[in-house]
């Protein structure tokens, strides 16, 4: 299981680039130059922590009395990225990455001590490094929208 992001226009289409991106993720396409991003369900718990993405979102909606504040409590994760602008989307995803390790920790939450006990660099291994690289491809996605597009996840 996995969360696929697009970033898409007004119609729902996924966006594109001049060039292949050549992101690697829970899928992996050379040639692709859609603006659209795979990452595995297995980084959802450093996601969801309040310093990451799980915070509640709050968005601008326009309610016909113009265009007013309303939060989306529990949206956070991946799935609340869709509640948010791109450029919120890319402050949120820079902030997560700022708050998440950029090295394996071990089953005590340690720092491996050195290559013997530290296992291969496995994208589906389930600690903060890969969850970290995952939004560092993610936020390139987002650097690339143009600042009216949509995040669409599925």
């Amino acid at each position: 299981m996995s969360y696929d992001i697009h970033i898409t226009n007004e119609q729902g289409e996924t966006l594109h680039t001049a060039q292949p991106l050549n992101l690697y993720g829970g899928t992996y396409s050379p040639d692709s130059t859609k603006l659209w991003y795979n990452i595995t369900y297995n980084y959802s718990p450093f996601y969801y922590r309040a310093e990451t993405l799980g915070e509640s979102t709050a968005v601008w909606s326009n309610t016909g009395k113009g265009y007013q504040e309303q939060v989306q409590p529990e949206k956070g994760g991946i799935p609340g990225l869709a509640y948010l602008t791109i450029p919120q989307a890319r402050e949120r995803v820079l902030k997560a990455i700022q708050n998440l390790r950029d090295k394996p920790l071990n089953k005590h939450g340690k720092p491996y001590q050195g290559t013997t006990d530290m296992p291969a660099t496995d994208y589906w291994a389930p600690h903060e490094a890969n969850a970290r690289r995952a939004l560092v491809n993610l936020l390139q996605l987002l650097c690339l929208a143009p600042d009216n597009a949509k995040i669409q996840i599925s």
